[in-house]
């Protein structure tokens, strides 16, 4: 239609369309591209401590903008430090972070909780998952319909599971009455 100059004053929708799903492709492509590099390591020989605090807000800074938009607020509760790949760590607490904020109502409150055992976030979702959550870490699973095309590429979990496998660690999902819980089990 473009080209043909069909329609012209759906011009600027139409190339907004473009845009925003080479912007799709582009995050898709960057999430193969992560998962390939973590598939390929089956172990970590190197562990250094982890602060996992300072980590959480780090990340939690990069969606200041979208946590506003939403509305949403984030508890951060307890202490802890793990030994673990730090890059490693901070990719798979950004696929937690961002997957809870993307999915959570406006106006709702995500928790993440720092312990000894685990570091655990929990987040409001609408609806009910149309997929079981112990299996959402699988490569392009999504839990529901509404998580379309346009909001994730059914990834980032399965980046976060192998991040866990090869620290040692378990990822847990659980969906209960309303809310996700992603855990990640030291």
């Amino acid at each position: 239609n473009l080209r043909e100059n069909v329609h012209t004053e759906k011009k600027d929708r139409y190339a907004d369309l473009i845009v925003e799903h080479v912007e799709y492709m582009n995050q898709m492509v960057e999430k193969i591209l992560e998962l390939a590099k973590v598939e390929s390591i089956s172990r970590l020989t190197e562990k250094n401590p982890v602060d996992l605090n300072t980590l959480t807000e780090a990340v939690l800074k990069k969606y200041e903008i979208l946590m506003t938009d939403k509305n949403l607020q984030v508890k951060v509760e307890g202490v802890c430090v793990v030994e673990a790949d730090k890059a490693y760590m901070e990719q798979a607490a950004e696929n937690l972070i961002g997957n809870a904020i993307k999915y959570a109502p406006e106006e709702t409150e995500i928790q993440i909780r720092l312990e000894k055992e685990g570091y655990e976030i929990r987040n409001k979702i609408n609806g009910q998952l149309q997929t079981p959550a112990n299996r959402l870490w699988k490569p392009f699973v999504k839990g529901d319909d509404s998580r379309n095309m346009q909001k994730g590429t059914g990834i980032g979990l399965t980046i976060v599971k192998n991040i866990a496998d090869m620290h040692g660690f378990e990822l847990e999902l659980q969906c209960e009455e309303g809310e996700f819980v992603a855990k990640l089990i030291f």
